[in-house]
C-alpha cells in the first residue's frame, strides 16, 4: 500500500493499490534505472559507471596514473568514493580492462595475474598491482587536471555527497567502439564489438568533413580471428545485427616428439573468439571424442610461448588427427560443435541527456565529434578568460607604475607600523585596486620598476595576441575541426596497429568432406572413411553403402511410405566391426524399416537430369514421382507413397527415362516401360504393376532397373540356384501376368532378380558365408531352366545379393 499526503491536511492517508500493479510500477522504475545507470555507456567517454570510477580512482585518489599500486588500493578507493558495490565485481571489471585477450586496447597496465586465456581466475587483489595504461593516460585522462579544479568536464556529487566526481571523462577517441561493451541488465543487453583504432580515426575524419557520409566499420577483436562476411553496412547504419567470429585453425604436420604420431596431421588452434577460454574448448572436444562425434582426434599438445609484448602465453595448441583423417572435415566439425566459432549480437545503446538512445555508428561518431568540438570550445573559452584576467592584472600594474604613485606609496609604507594590515589603508588613501595594493606591498620597486614595466608591457602584448588567436579559432569551425583531426592523427600514429580480425567469405559453416555411409538390415547407420573396410556387427548385414559429402543431407526412404532428411554431420562414426547407431537415435521421427537411401547431392543431380522416383508396394502398386517434391524434406519426414491398410513399400529408387523396371513375384517377372508407369503425387498409391493369371493383383517381391546396356538377367533363388537369361525372354507391359523365368525346385522360390552387364560378379550373402560368382561363369539358360547351383548346401540359404 502507498502512503500519500492528503491535499487538505498534513495527515498521511493510505491508498489501496493492487500488489501486482505496484510491483510492475516499482520493477519498471528499477529496470529503467539499471538499464540507464549500470549497463548503458555514456556517449562522451564510452564508459560504464564502474569503468569510469576505476579510471578516476586510479588517476586521482590512488596515484596510479603511471606508477603501479596494489589493486586492492584502487578497489578500495572505488568503493569508498565512487561505486559502493561489492569488491569482487569491481575487481573483475578492473581485470577485464587489463587483459590482452579481453580488451582490444587495454586501459589498465597490470603486474601479476589478471587471469589467463586458459580460463584461470585472477589472483587476489592484494597480490596484483595496476596503473593506467599509456593508452588510457593519453586518450582518456590527459585533459583531466588536478582534482576539484578541472573545468574540462562536469563534476557532480558522489553517492555520499562528500566529494565531487567527473560525470564523464575527457576521452579523445570513442572508447565505446574501440574497447567494446558487453553488458546485461534487467531484460536488456547492450553489446558493441571492439574496432580498429586506425579505421576509427579514418571514419571520424570522414565524418568531420562530411557528417552525412556513409561509413562502414567492421569489428576488430582482441585476438586474431576470422569473421564470416555479413551485412556490415546494415550493422554500421543501425547499430543492430549479428556476426560470426571463429578461431584461426591451420592444418600442419605433427611437430612434436612422439614417434607414434610422425605421419599424422594436426589442427593448430592459434587464437580464440571473445569470451572463450582454452580449457572450455579442450573439455568440449574431449566430450565430442568420447561420444565418437569426432573420433579422428587422438591427442593434443600445447606449444604456447610467452608473447614478448603482453608477457602472456599465446594460444598455440595442436589437435592430433588419426592417419587418413580429413583435416578440413574435422576443422569444420570443431567450428560446428565447439565455441571455436561463435555468433555475436550487436545492440548499440548509449546514454545521452539522461535517456537511453539506440544509434548507428555514424550517428554515434557524429555525436562524439560534436562533444569534442564543444570540449575544445569550452577549453579555449576558459583559457581566454584566464588570459584576460592575467592581462587585466598586468595592465593595472602598468598603470600604477606609470602614474608615479610608487614613490609616494613607498614613503608612506616606510612610515607605517609593520604589524598593521596596510592593504586596506593603502587602498583607501591612494585609491588603488587590491591587485595594485598587494603588488606595492610585496615588490621592491626601486630596483625593478622600470624592468617590471617592460616585462609586463611585453606580457600584455603577448596575451592580447594569444587571446585574439583564440577568438579567431573559436569563431572558426574549421579551425576547431582541424584541432580534433590533428589530435586524433597523433594518437593514430602512436597507438594505431594492423587489423587482427580477417573477414572471409561465408561459404557455409558446416563440415564438408566425403565419407561412406552404410545402412544395415537392422536399421543402423554409421559414417566411415572412404578407404576403411566395410564391416558390421555379427548377425547383421549391410543393406546399402553410399559415398556422400557430409555438408549435404542423407535422404532416407522407409517401408511405411515416408522419407526423411538427416544432415550428414549428424551421422555418427562408429568403431570397426559395429553396425553403427540406430537410425531412430539419429532422427527420432524415422519410422518403419529403411528400404533405400540417397544423398542430396545425388538427388539434385537427378533433378537436373529430369529423373524421377520409382516406388513399388507389396500389393503390387507402382508409380513414378517427380523429384521436385523432395527438394525441401523436413527432418520430421514427408510422405512419398500412400499405402492401403496392411500394405508396405518393398522397394524404391531413382530411375531414368531410358530404363525399364523389372517387377517380380515368387515365380514370375514382368518388364515395364517407363512410359507405361503412371505419374502420381506423393500421397497417391500408384497403379497395378503385375497381376496373376486370373486377373487379380499379385503380391510382388521386388523390382530391379534394366538399363539399355544390361545384357543379362540373373534369377537367384533362396537355395542358391542362378538362372542367366536374356531380357528379351521376359514379357513387357504393365498390369499383365508375368513370364516364367526359372523352373523352381521343391521348397524353393525366387529370392531376387538382378540385371547385370558383362564382366561383373554377383556376391551372395548366405547364412554361413559370402560366395562371389562371376556372371560369365554362369551358363546361359532359358525361362524354363532350373539354373546353376552356385551355393553349397553347407553355406545355407541366401540372405542378400549384391553386384560388384
Amino acid at each position: 500500500m502507498a502512503k500519500l499526503k492528503s491535499p487538505e491536511t498534513n495527515y498521511e492517508t493510505i491508498r489501496q493499490v493492487p500488489c501486482n500493479e505496484q510491483m510492475r510500477l516499482d520493477y519498471g522504475c528499477y529496470t529503467y534505472f539499471v538499464a540507464l545507470e549500470r549497463i548503458c555507456p555514456d556517449y562522451r567517454d564510452g564508459l560504464l559507471n564502474v569503468h569510469r570510477a576505476i579510471i578516476t580512482a586510479a588517476a586521482i585518489n590512488s596515484g596510479a596514473i603511471s606508477s603501479k599500486v596494489k589493486s586492492a588500493a584502487i578497489v578500495g578507493d572505488v568503493m569508498k568514493y565512487y561505486h559502493p558495490h561489492g569488491d569482487a565485481s569491481i575487481y573483475q571489471s578492473l581485470t577485464n580492462l587489463g587483459c590482452y585477450f579481453g580488451c582490444r586496447y587495454p586501459l589498465i597496465a597490470k603486474k601479476g595475474s589478471f587471469g589467463t586465456i586458459d580460463g584461470d581466475q585472477p589472483a587476489h587483489y592484494r597480490y596484483t598491482e595496476a596503473s593506467l595504461s599509456p593508452f588510457a593516460r593519453d586518450v582518456i585522462v590527459a585533459d583531466l587536471k588536478r582534482f576539484g579544479e578541472d573545468i574540462s568536464v562536469d563534476w557532480v556529487d558522489n553517492y555520499s555527497k562528500t566529494i565531487k566526481m567527473p560525470e564523464y571523462l575527457p576521452a579523445k577517441l570513442p572508447i565505446l567502439l574501440l574497447k567494446g561493451q558487453d553488458n546485461i541488465g534487467v531484460g536488456d543487453t547492450i553489446v558493441v564489438p571492439s574496432h580498429n583504432l586506425c579505421e576509427m580515426v579514418d571514419a571520424m575524419i570522414t565524418l568531420i568533413k562530411n557528417p552525412k557520409a556513409k561509413i562502414t566499420l567492421i569489428p576488430d577483436l582482441p585476438l586474431e580471428t576470422e569473421l564470416l562476411d555479413t551485412d556490415w553496412k546494415k550493422i554500421s547504419a543501425t547499430g543492430v545485427g549479428k556476426y560470426t567470429a571463429r578461431a584461426i585453425i591451420d592444418v600442419i604436420p605433427y611437430r612434436g616428439h612422439k614417434k607414434a604420431y610422425t605421419n599424422c596431421m594436426c589442427l593448430n588452434v592459434k587464437s580464440l573468439p571473445p569470451e572463450v577460454t582454452l580449457n572450455s574448448v579442450i573439455d568440449s572436444i574431449e566430450k565430442l571424442v568420447e561420444n565418437r562425434k569426432i573420433p579422428q582426434i587422438i591427442d593434443y599438445e600445447s606449444h604456447a610461448k610467452n608473447n614478448p609484448v603482453t608477457d602472456e602465453l599465446n594460444v598455440d595448441i595442436d589437435f592430433i588427427l588419426s592417419e587418413g583423417a580429413d583435416p578440413n572435415y574435422v576443422k569444420m566439425l570443431l567450428y560446428k560443435h565447439t565455441r571455436l566459432q561463435n555468433t555475436y549480437t550487436v545492440n548499440m545503446i548509449v546514454k545521452k541527456d539522461r535517456e537511453r538512445h539506440r544509434c548507428g555508428y555514424a550517428e554515434y561518431l557524429n555525436e562524439f565529434i560534436e562533444y569534442r568540438r564543444n570540449f575544445h570550445r569550452r577549453f579555449l573559452y576558459n583559457k581566454l578568460v584566464a588570459l584576460n584576467t592575467e592581462t587585466e592584472k598586468m595592465q593595472s600594474l602598468i598603470d600604477l607604475i606609470k602614474s608615479g604613485l610608487y614613490d609616494k606609496i613607498e614613503d608612506w609604507v616606510r612610515k607605517q607600523k609593520k604589524e598593521v594590515d596596510l592593504e586596506p589603508l593603502l587602498i583607501e588613501k591612494f585609491k588603488v585596486n587590491p591587485v595594485q595594493a598587494k603588488y606595492c606591498l610585496d615588490a621592491k620597486l626601486k630596483h625593478q620598476a622600470s624592468f617590471a614595466l617592460q616585462k609586463m608591457s611585453e606580457g600584455v602584448a603577448k596575451n592580447n595576441a594569444e587571446a585574439q588567436g583564440i577568438l579567431e579559432t573559436v569563431r572558426n569551425p574549421e579551425a576547431i575541426d582541424q584541432i580534433i583531426i590533428d589530435e586524433i592523427l597523433k594518437l593514430r600514429d602512436k597507438y594505431g596497429d594492423a587489423r587482427r580480425s580477417k573477414v572471409i567469405k561465408n561459404t557455409g559453416t558446416g563440415p564438408s568432406g566425403r565419407f561412406l555411409v552404410s545402412i544395415t538390415d537392422s536399421n543402423r547407420i554409421k559414417l566411415q572413411g572412404l578407404t576403411e573396410p566395410l564391416s558390421c556387427s555379427k548377425g547383421d548385414s549391410i543393406k546399402q553403402v553410399l559415398d556422400i559429402d557430409v555438408s549435404g543431407g542423407l535422404i532416407v526412404f522407409t517401408d511405411n511410405g515416408r522419407c526423411y532428411k538427416i544432415p550428414g554431420e549428424k551421422i555418427p562414426f562408429s568403431p570397426a566391426g559395429t553396425s553403427g547407431e540406430d537410425i531412430r537415435i539419429v532422427n527420432k521421427h524415422v519410422g518403419g524399416n529403411i528400404i533405400f537411401i540417397t544423398s542430396e547431392e545425388i538427388l539434385n543431380t537427378a533433378l537436373k537430369n529430369k529423373d524421377f522416383l520409382i516406388s513399388l508396394t507389396k500389393a503390387g502398386f507402382i508409380k513414378k514421382v517427380s523429384l521436385d517434391d523432395f527438394t525441401n524434406i523436413p527432418g520430421s519426414g514427408t510422405t512419398f507413397c500412400k499405402l492401403d491398410a496392411g500394405d508396405k513399400v518393398i522397394d524404391a529408387g531413382l530411375s531414368r527415362p531410358d530404363m525399364r523396371i523389372l517387377v517380380y513375384n515368387h515365380d514370375k517377372a514382368l518388364c515395364l516401360d517407363m512410359d507405361s508407369i503412371t505419374w502420381a503425387k506423393r500421397n497417391a498409391r500408384g497403379s497395378m504393376s503385375m497381376k496373376n493369371s486370373n486377373g487379380s493383383p499379385t503380391i510382388t517381391e521386388g523390382m530391379t532397373a534394366v538399363l539399355p546396356n544390361m545384357s543379362d538377367i540373373l534369377v537367384i533363388t533362396n537355395k542358391g540356384y542362378i538362372n542367366r537369361i536374356s531380357p528379351s525372354a521376359i514379357k513387357v507391359g504393365r498390369a499383365k501376368s508375368g513370364s516364367s523365368v526359372i523352373k523352381l525346385k521343391p521348397n524353393d522360390g525366387i529370392h531376387s532378380i538382378i540385371a547385370v552387364e558383362p564382366g561383373r560378379s554377383v556376391e551372395l550373402f548366405c547364412t554361413n558365408e559370402i560366395v562371389s560368382v562371376p556372371v560369365d561363369s554362369i551358363k546361359p539358360g532359358s525361362s524354363i531352366s532350373t539354373g546353376v547351383k552356385c551355393v553349397k548346401a553347407a553355406s545355407g540359404d541366401i540372405i542378400k545379393t549384391r553386384i560388384v
